[in-house]
């Protein structure tokens, strides 16, 4: 038992020290149930957060890459939830309204290609038009925005 607590507070202070060090930008605390709490992007699911391909990620500490989950080869959309979708949405406008904010080049290079990755693969893939009704009529507090 003192094991289980032990392993359960780990995550816990992994949680709470990535959103320290993200000023607040990933926060766990407002996620419905159900939701992937070590993914970076509210509505994604992470494979391995603890050991990101993305680069400037950590091995060992929870990936912090805000944003990035589109383009991670760890990353998973749950085709069938609707917060999931509703969230991958938001996240297309920030990105596409981080084109106006950003400088061209950094948008270009980094979040373009995630954009791209959002729009080609994982929204196609949401059909089920109980889903996508679902999501429109959610009420969510807006995503931070990138960078």
């Amino acid at each position: 038992a003192r094991k289980r607590n032990d392993e359960q507070l780990g995550g816990v202070m992994a949680l709470r020290t990535r959103w320290r060090e993200t000023d607040g930008l990933i926060d766990p605390r407002a996620l419905p149930p159900g939701q992937d709490l070590a993914a970076a992007t509210p509505g994604w699911r992470c494979l391995d957060p603890y050991d990101s391909p993305i680069p400037g990620q950590e091995k060992g500490k929870l990936c912090a890459a805000y944003g990035a989950c589109p383009s991670c080869p760890l990353a998973n959309l749950n085709a069938q939830d609707a917060y999931s979708l509703a969230r991958a949405l938001q996240l297309k406008t920030r990105i596409e309204t981080a084109q106006t904010v950003l400088p061209a080049e950094r948008w270009l290079k980094v979040w373009a290609p995630r954009l791209q990755r959002l729009i080609n693969y994982w929204l196609p893939r949401i059909q089920d038009p109980k889903v996508i009704e679902a999501a429109s009529k959610l009420a969510l507090d807006d995503l931070p925005e990138l960078e």
